[in-house]
C-alpha cells in the first residue's frame, strides 16, 4: 500500500462531505436513477439546455471530473481513494454509451478524460485484488450486460455508503466554464410511479447496509 499523509486523509474527508451537500446530492440521486442514454438524441430528450435535468447532469459529472483529476494527479494515494469509493465508476458506465458522439460533437477528446482514466486504473485494481469483479458488475444481478438501472443501481447504494458520520457541509465551487458549455444536455423525468419505486429499493437497500455494517448514518451517503 502507498503511503498516506495526513493531508490526503484531510483531502479525501473534504471531497466525502462536499458529496454529501443537499443540492449535488439530490443531483446524484437523479443521475442514478434517470441518466440511461444511449445516443446524441437521448441527450436532448433527457437532457434538455437550460433545464433542472440538465444542471444535475453537470453538477455530477463536473464534481467527479473534478475528483477523478485530484487522485489522477496523485494528490490523494490511488489505492487509499479506491478502497472507499467507487460510485465514479458508475457514473463512467452510465456515460459511456455516448461519450463518443458527446467528444465528437464538441471537438473534445479529452472531454471527461480524467474520469475515463481513473475508472480505467480502477477497474485494473479492482481485478488484481477480486478477480471477475469486473465482470460481475457489469453483468449485474439480471445476468446479461449493461447499464441499466437494475443493474447498476445495487452496487451504486452499497460504493456510496461510508463509515464518516453526519458534520458539516461545504459548499462545492463552480465548475469549470468549459464543462458547463459542454454539458449541455439533459434527461426527462421519470413517472412517479418509477421514481417512488426506486425510492423504496433505494431505501431497503440503505436498511440492509446499515444492519450488516453499524452505520447509523449509511442513509445519509
Amino acid at each position: 500500500m502507498g503511503q498516506v499523509t495526513n493531508e490526503q486523509v484531510n483531502l479525501m474527508l473534504r471531497l466525502y462531505e462536499d458529496r454529501r451537500e443537499p443540492k449535488l446530492r439530490e443531483a446524484r440521486d437523479w443521475f442514478s436513477a434517470n441518466f440511461h442514454v444511449k445516443t446524441a438524441d437521448d441527450l436532448i430528450r433527457v437532457c434538455p439546455p437550460g433545464s433542472k435535468e440538465n444542471i444535475y447532469m453537470r453538477m455530477v459529472l463536473g464534481y467527479w471530473e473534478m475528483v477523478a483529476s485530484i487522485v489522477n494527479r496523485g494528490l490523494i494515494d490511488e489505492e487509499f481513494f479506491f478502497e472507499s469509493n467507487g460510485e465514479q465508476w458508475v457514473v463512467w458506465e452510465q456515460v459511456k454509451p455516448v461519450i463518443g458522439a458527446w467528444r465528437a460533437m464538441f471537438s473534445s477528446p479529452n472531454f471527461l478524460a480524467n474520469l475515463e482514466t481513473q475508472c480505467n486504473h480502477l477497474e485494473a485494481w479492482r481485478e488484481k485484488r477480486s478477480p471477475g469483479s469486473n465482470e460481475a458488475n457489469a453483468t449485474g444481478d439480471a445476468g446479461t450486460k449493461g447499464t441499466g438501472r437494475r443493474q447498476l443501481e445495487p452496487q451504486f447504494a452499497q460504493l456510496s455508503v461510508t463509515a464518516s458520520g453526519c458534520g458539516a457541509r461545504p459548499k462545492l465551487g463552480r465548475a469549470s466554464h468549459s464543462l458547463d458549455a459542454t454539458l449541455s444536455f439533459g434527461e426527462s423525468r421519470q413517472s412517479g410511479e418509477e421514481n417512488q419505486a426506486w425510492q423504496q429499493e433505494r431505501w431497503r437497500t440503505q436498511k440492509l447496509c446499515r444492519r450488516r455494517n453499524g452505520w447509523p448514518h449509511a442513509r445519509n451517503c
